[in-house]
């Protein structure tokens, strides 16, 4: 899909991704080399004529691309009717460490896509995928039609104390802030859309009562509106994704 492109990025970078590893999972060690483009798995619709439609799913840190249809969210698709296509991404950890993962989403997926006839493209991870889905949408919003977040990681504890400190994050001042620095970055896309939800396609957020990322989750929540929200007692695990990917499906938003 497109020439052999690799990022240079800084060791500070490096180090910040390392820590984003460690903070979903204990161990983090020798993460898979990144390809380009990035692998793909594809479930196609029946040929059906009129607009099209396509979700891209990007999994977990440990998760292949396969994990959405064995924990039947594929199939929770077409079991409803829902005319779309859907792409899992093989987004491992490699391109996160090294930086690459939105300049490959951009070039080797969703342009593809949208030059192939897509005219709307949803967005759906779990875990570091979530994360993922979320974090492209800066320099990206107009890319895609939403975002479905399954148990994701906002931010460490900390932060979202500074935050709150400050009065929220219509008052938070974030100063200075280097464009290796994802944690900021991220609470900085956050009051963006705060102020000026209008720029940015709806963002759905899903996780379980017992994650243990439900702090930076619940802060997230509050700045989204209620009916786009859904707490299920669980963890941080696929018995609570699926159930809560099943019921946003039930409610239509993907569409």
């Amino acid at each position: 899909m497109t020439r052999l492109w690799r990022e240079n990025v800084s060791g500070c970078l490096r180090v910040l991704l390392c820590a984003l590893a460690a903070a979903f999972f204990a161990s983090a060690c020798g993460p898979p080399q990144p390809k380009v483009p990035l692998e793909t798995i594809l479930y196609e619709r029946p040929a059906v004529s009129g607009k099209k439609l396509l979700i891209v799913l990007l999994p977990g840190n440990g998760d292949n691309p396969s994990a959405f249809e064995k924990h039947g969210l594929i199939d929770a698709v077409r079991k409803r009717g829902i005319s779309a296509d859907l792409v899992a991404v093989n987004a491992h950890l490699g391109y996160y460490l090294d930086g690459s993962i939105f300049r490959r989403l951009k070039e080797d997926v969703i342009g593809p896509a949208r030059a192939g006839g897509y005219d709307r493209i949803w967005l759906a991870g779990n875990s570091l995928g979530a994360y993922g889905s979320l974090a492209y949408l800066d320099g990206h919003a107009g890319d895609v039609a939403g975002v479905v977040l399954l148990g994701p990681f906002v931010g460490e504890k900390e932060t979202i104390e500074e935050v709150r400190r400050a009065g929220g994050l219509r008052n938070w001042d974030p100063g200075h802030v280097e464009p290796s620095d994802w944690k900021r970055r991220l609470m900085i896309l956050l009051k963006e859309y705060q102020r000026n939800p209008g720029k940015y396609p709806p963002i759905y957020l899903g996780y379980g009562k017992f994650d243990r990322f439900a702090v930076s989750q619940r802060f997230l929540a509050d700045i989204l509106p209620a009916d786009r929200v859904i707490e299920l007692k669980g963890g941080h695990e696929w018995w609570t994704w699926s159930r809560i990917w099943e019921q946003f499906l039930d409610r239509g938003i993907i569409k």
